[in-house]
């Protein structure tokens, strides 16, 4: 364990970036489709851990200041209940300590992503109110795009086209993802953002709707129904135009 404030750093920064890494690949291997392959994970590619490192780079650093500022010490005293150091098997404590430390970094991350996520909102209603959202949406898609893909050329990606169904459906989903963020943007420039920005939350109720009719996986389970449930009263409640004041 480290003995002194350098030796601190430079462990805070290995166990930060193992972490930032370890949920990246897991990320992108998800979202792949990686785990759905015979074999499981051990199908992972360089191509998936290039990724990931790629976007570990940043989650790093937040990982860093999150766990400096509250992390560590919410996860000590956690592992503080259930173990003392001084009684118990030091293995069992250090696992304890880890324990903590991650049920504390795990909301902490999602919390963080919610927040750098809301500030999008506010920043695309600036930027929309002195530029056109039609050429705000189309440099920011373009530029995102080509810097996928050079990043993708660079790491020995290629493009194959496999059919021409293939490029019909490529040219839908870009069509459906351009489409969709220029309504989003053009909603966003001419309403207030926390009545807008709300709807995001049907995301996941979405998602679950189109696994069920998809994929057949279970669709009236009672946590589904709770958070369905509690997902319209947020959106009722943003949008519930107040009472007018009579004089």
């Amino acid at each position: 364990m480290p003995k002194n404030k350098t030796q601190g750093i430079i462990f805070g920064l290995i166990m930060s970036y193992s972490m930032a890494i370890g949920m990246e690949i897991y990320n992108n291997a998800m979202q792949q489709g990686v785990h759905l392959q015979p074999g499981g994970f051990t199908n992972l590619t360089y191509a998936v851990v290039g990724k990931a490192l790629v976007e570990a780079a940043f989650m790093g650093a937040l990982v860093m200041v999150i766990s400096s500022l509250w992390g560590n010490r919410l996860g000590a005293r956690l592992a503080a209940r259930v173990c003392d150091p001084a009684r118990d098997n030091p293995f069992f404590c250090r696992l304890m300590r880890q324990a903590g430390t991650v049920m504390v970094m795990c909301p902490s991350m999602c919390l963080a992503a919610t927040i750098i996520f809301t500030l999008s909102g506010p920043w695309n209603k600036s930027v929309t109110k002195k530029a056109d959202s039609f050429a705000v949406c189309f440099i920011n898609l373009f530029v995102g795009g080509l810097a996928l893909f050079v990043l993708g050329a660079v790491m020995g990606g290629s493009l194959h086209v496999q059919s021409a169904l293939a490029v019909v459906v490529m040219l839908y989903l870009a069509f459906i993802c351009g489409a969709g963020y220029v309504l989003w943007a053009l909603l966003m420039k001419n309403n207030p953002v926390s009545r807008i920005s709300v709807f995001g939350l049907v995301n996941p109720v979405v998602n679950v709707l189109l696994s069920a009719v998809l994929n057949g996986e279970p669709l009236f389970e009672w946590q589904y129904l709770a958070a369905l449930a509690l997902v319209c009263v947020g959106i009722w409640l943003v949008n519930k135009a107040p009472k007018k004041e009579h004089p």
